[in-house]
């Protein structure tokens, strides 16, 4: 998954790579951002999970990135 910033222009600025800590090799599908900021998505590359679990990632405070939660 990729996140991109909003421009005061309405347009989108560079995509960022979210991480291996969101990103795996497998599929990482569905993404939904909740009004608190967290992102809802399923991913089947977590193995010894099920298909296309359901995952919540939120970005972290004191450093730049996002963790699985």
């Amino acid at each position: 998954m990729y996140k991109a910033t909003r421009l005061a222009n309405g347009d989108f600025g560079n995509a960022v790579n979210l991480g291996p800590e969101i990103n795996t090799s497998g599929n990482e599908l569905f993404p939904r951002i909740s009004p608190d900021g967290k992102i809802y998505f399923s991913s089947d590359g977590h193995p010894g999970f099920g298909k296309l679990d359901l995952f919540v990632a939120e970005q972290k405070r004191r450093a730049a990135g996002w963790s699985k939660t």
